[in-house]
């Protein structure tokens, strides 16, 4: 029984060893998750430990984790910070940056080596990548009329992303997306810049333009409709004066006096001057808008063509 005695003390040891070393394995082994990184430095350099675990000895390796998902960088151009355009139109824009680190040991080391475990916090993101981001919009947008960036707006992002590249020093350009695009307000321009004076002018022209263009359109409008209704007025009083004359006719073959036609002629005499004094009027109306646009709009603007009108419309009326 005795000579038993050292051999149960020898697997009594030898277990709580295993048992120690176990506990201590299991105190020293870091986890990460699926879209981490573990870099662990040591005696031997920097290891890379991508999606897996490894051992930390305490007081020999010294580990940090580094975020691999997909981070989000907001870019806000707006007010006096907005893009200038080709035709110098400021515009506001916000869009949002997609990027992910290429998950390789290489780029993950590097990354660690200039940046640390915060290169995928949002401040070191926009320190980073916010100026370069900007930079490539306003090249962009002076190739471009406002009117065009919202009509080619995919073209824009497209050429944006070409200009800032794919590749950014272990990062990977995922996705840019333009939220908004607006025109810039105007108290945001200083008329003291040269480009932002050229671009108030710009919209100077163009907003008395379209003025002109509207009141045009209003002044056609209504003359169409008064044009309706005197036509409807004339063929009244045509068929009117059809009506005295057959029975002037009728009386005539009978031997019986003839109805008066003064009453009649009085009217169509009536409705053709209405329609002389319409036709002035419409013509004043819209000589002065068009005058009014040519004189606002310098030498950029555009004149437009006279509206036809029928000035012989009301002259259907023919005295018997």
């Amino acid at each position: 029984m005795e000579s038993l005695l050292p051999v149960l003390v020898a697997c009594v040891t030898l277990l709580l060893l295993l048992f120690m070393g176990g506990l201590f394995f299991w105190k020293c082994y870091r986890r990460v998750g699926p879209h981490q990184a573990l870099v662990v430095n040591g005696p031997s350099g920097m290891r890379v430990h991508l999606r897996r675990g490894a051992v930390v000895l305490p007081f020999v390796h010294q580990a940090e984790v580094l975020d691999l998902s997909t981070q989000v960088l907001t870019l806000t151009l707006t007010g006096a910070q907005s893009v200038q355009c080709k035709n110098n139109l400021r515009a506001d824009v916000r869009a949002r940056v997609l990027l992910r680190v290429n998950q390789t040991a290489g780029d993950v080391e590097k990354l660690m080596s200039t940046l640390g475990a915060r290169a995928t916090t949002p401040h070191v993101l926009r320190q980073v990548f916010e100026a370069q981001f900007i930079e490539a919009f306003r090249i962009v947008f002076r190739s471009f009329d406002f009117a065009e960036c919202l009509q080619k707006l995919d073209e824009v992002r497209d050429q944006v992303v070409q200009v800032v590249g794919r590749d950014l020093s272990g990062f990977t350009l995922e996705s840019l997306q333009v939220e908004q695009l607006s025109e810039t307000p105007l108290s945001f321009y200083d008329s003291s810049n040269i480009l932002d004076a050229m671009g108030l002018r710009v919209i100077a022209e163009l907003t008395t333009h379209l003025q002109v263009a509207r009141a045009e359109r209003e002044a056609e409008a209504r003359m169409r409709t008064a044009r309706i209704q005197l036509d409807a007025e004339v063929e009244q009083l045509r068929l009117e004066q059809d009506r005295a004359r057959v029975r002037q006719e009728a009386a005539a073959l009978t031997g019986k006096p003839p109805p008066p036609l003064s009453a009649v002629d009085a009217q169509v005499e009536a409705v053709r001057a209405k329609a002389a004094e319409l036709e002035a009027s419409f013509r004043r109306k819209l000589d002065k808008p068009q005058a009014d646009g040519r004189t606002g709009s310098g030498a950029g603007g555009t004149e437009e063509e006279d509206i036809p009108f029928d000035s012989g419309f009301h002259a259907g009326f023919r005295k018997t």
